[in-house]
């Protein structure tokens, strides 16, 4: 069964390629309208203590490099301080940039997300802070650091076609303060995922096509390969309501978290998500690890979904 599946998505983008090469016409193809990719991107702020390769002065011009080649449609961004914003800004125009106004320093809050905007229009938009109060600044439940931790959505709508669907980046806590009982971090997690699926009915509705993606600091998986069940409990709110693009992930697809390089690779770094619902079919998920001119793009690779539209 899964085999034949596989050949059935082989054949849909193969069809969908051909209708695409077949425009000659400006602006994007007409057989792209037929497809959406969905990517989910945490850049890594631009700390002080990254060196050589890892420092954000190396890496910037390969972050724009890398989406200007792959063209995703909509991309949720997570760690970009305010430089880095200015940066992919002025650098990557065609884009347009929603943040959580007042953030982009070490206080956090620093989700952002990115569209096109030669194919969609922007229909509304808005941020939310993963709190017990979201509507205004607030800390992260009761976590053992300060740092404020925030979504933010948007609604679209395709101009060739009215098309819409919604979408939200995250950035769910994780433990930075090793003092700290890790028990808080597991609950905050789970609420910050009840949190966005909770906005996400509230905002797109029970059939509207929605995705939410980020970096959720959990795996569904231990570093052997067994089962995670803190990441299991953390994810369940999404999964309840939505699919996993992991679950078509190819065999050997690499891990998003990459440290760098650094430490030794298993399942338990697979931190970042996509989650989708209402689509028609999910054609494919790659972990990117192209380095575009760069060792790494990031301590995450960016994660890519590509959905029928």
């Amino acid at each position: 069964m899964k085999t034949l599946k596989y050949l059935l998505c082989g054949i849909t983008m193969c069809a969908l390629a051909c209708s695409s090469s077949k425009d000659d016409g400006p602006g994007p193809d007409k057989g792209e309208s037929n497809t959406l990719k969905i990517m989910s991107f945490n850049v890594r702020y631009n700390s002080a203590n990254d060196e050589g390769d890892t420092n954000w002065e190396v890496r910037k011009a390969a972050v724009v490099k890398m989406i200007n080649t792959v063209q995703p449609d909509v991309v949720g961004l997570q760690e970009p301080r305010t430089e880095q914003r200015t940066y992919l800004k002025n650098n990557l125009p065609n884009y347009g940039y929603l943040e959580v106004p007042g953030t982009g320093a070490g206080t956090g809050g620093n989700t952002c997300l990115i569209y096109r905007q030669d194919r969609f229009t922007k229909v509304n938009d808005g941020y939310f802070f993963l709190s017990p109060t979201p509507d205004e600044p607030s800390r992260c439940w009761d976590v053992g650091d300060s740092q404020w931790r925030t979504s933010v959505w948007v609604h679209l709508k395709e101009k060739e076609t009215g098309k819409e669907f919604f979408f939200l980046s995250t950035h769910m806590p994780v433990r930075t303060n090793s003092s700290y009982p890790n028990e808080p971090y597991i609950q905050a997690r789970i609420n910050s995922a009840n949190l966005n699926v909770e906005r996400m009915k509230k905002i797109a509705g029970e059939s509207a096509m929605c995705c939410i993606v980020g970096d959720m600091n959990c795996s569904e998986k231990a570093a052997d390969g067994s089962a995670n069940a803190d990441g299991v409990r953390a994810l369940k709110p999404y999964r309840d309501w939505m699919k996993s693009g992991r679950d078509i992930a190819p065999t050997g697809d690499a891990y998003s978290f990459n440290n760098f390089g650094k430490g030794t690779a298993a399942p338990s770094r697979n931190l970042d998500h996509i989650f989708y619902r209402n689509v028609t079919m999910a054609m494919s998920f790659r972990t990117l690890t192209d380095n575009y001119g760069v060792k790494y793009v990031s301590d995450h690779y960016p994660i890519l979904l590509t959905v029928l539209f």
